[in-house]
């Protein structure tokens, strides 16, 4: 199974993100020749601009600002990697929390000369309420201060202590200039001082630890559809074994498989046969090995994000959908309330306006199978 590893870039407006990427991206071969030679031309009287390998609105050129969250899908090592470049405007806060939900690692750019902004502050803040904890500052334009040991350090010690203050441990901090390629895929020779990880060694460390993750974890396996006596579904962890027993989740039904004419082996979409056509199984049914566990509740806490244009309460009626389980729900309960653009508190009410985030309580119409944040995000 190829496993993709996400990762977010994400940081205050105008500090690098998209020439990051772009620069990045163009070094690792996954930029197109001819996209690349039609930059060269287009810009042939002014400053090349690689932020515009990655740009996609049109708009976004002129007003010099990225609004959607784009991804680019890539291979380097016989590894997978999606880049979610998100914005980093105050307005477009929804599609940063959009892109780093979906995130293994967070790349936070801080530009060297302007440093930690608010909205810096508020990403940091974002990214550690949605559990993306593996967090790599990327100190950017260090070309402009003559890559300088001593404002490096100084920058680095403020952020450190950011960190501290949400109680989050910063792993690396890594000084480039992402324009000219510093420090990206290969170590620069105009800051000798610095010995950390570059960025292209902390990509290939992520994805190898988030590798092994996912092998560590027990055999799951979400159904999707059900075609007679054949189960097509997503394999979120371990492998597909030929005449194995398996564990229906909270129905406990056992059943035996066979994987012969496996038309998708070897992607995470997988079908396999069932020699006794069951009607039991489902939509949403979740498959374990014999003697693993989920969690199964129908009430339980959790953090809300709403993005709803119309204001909700404790007393509407939701849908919560998780690996193709789909159930009503209903918040019965709210502990905070806070405001995603400012991150400040808000005095606590019944109606829950977009842009808040709320710490509440839900209460499902049945039970749903799920498992803690930490121990498999895709559940």
């Amino acid at each position: 199974m190829n496993i993709k590893t996400h990762f977010i870039v994400t940081g205050h407006i105008d500090h690098g993100k998209s020439t990051f990427i772009g620069r990045l991206l163009l070094e690792l071969g996954a930029i197109a020749k001819d996209r690349f030679e039609n930059l060269k031309m287009a810009s042939a009287k002014s400053r090349l601009e690689y932020s515009h390998l990655t740009d996609a609105l049109s708009d976004e050129k002129t007003k010099g600002i990225t609004i959607g969250v784009s991804q680019t899908i890539f291979s380097h090592k016989n590894k997978e990697f999606v880049f979610i470049d998100a914005p980093g405007h105050h307005e477009f806060l929804q599609n940063m929390i959009t892109g780093a939900s979906r995130a293994d690692i967070a790349f936070l750019l801080v530009d060297v000369v302007e440093g930690i902004k608010d909205s810096t502050l508020r990403h940091l803040r974002m990214l550690s309420f949605l559990g993306v904890c593996d967090i790599v500052v990327i100190i950017n334009k260090m070309d402009l201060i003559d890559y300088s040991e001593v404002i490096f350090n100084k920058l680095n010690l403020e952020i450190k202590n950011c960190f501290a203050q949400l109680s989050l441990k910063l792993n690396s901090a890594i000084p480039v200039s992402a324009y000219n390629s510093e420090n990206l895929v290969s170590r620069s020779e105009k800051m000798p001082w610095y010995a950390g990880p570059i960025v292209i060694d902390r990509l290939c460390q992520k994805a190898e630890s988030f590798a092994a993750l996912e092998n560590k974890n027990d055999f799951r396996f979400v159904v999707h559809d059900i075609y007679e006596n054949s189960v097509v579904g997503e394999l979120l962890n371990g492998q597909l074994e030929n005449n194995k027993d398996y564990l229906v989740h909270q129905s406990n039904l056992k059943i035996k498989i066979t994987t012969e004419n496996n038309h998708f082996k070897g992607e995470k979409i997988q079908s396999f046969i069932l020699p006794n056509a069951n009607s039991a199984l489902k939509r949403g049914d979740i498959i374990l090995n014999c003697g693993s566990q989920l969690v199964s509740a129908d009430h339980f806490e959790a953090l809300l994000i709403w993005f709803g244009s119309e204001k909700t309460n404790i007393n509407d009626r939701l849908i919560l959908r998780l690996a193709k389980q789909e159930v009503a729900a209903q918040i019965t309960k709210v502990s905070s309330l806070i405001d995603s653009s400012s991150l400040e508190k808000i005095n606590l009410s019944s109606d829950i306006s977009k842009g808040y985030v709320v710490k509440c309580e839900l209460r499902t119409q049945k039970k749903i199978s799920y498992d803690y944040f930490k121990n498999d995000p895709h559940l």
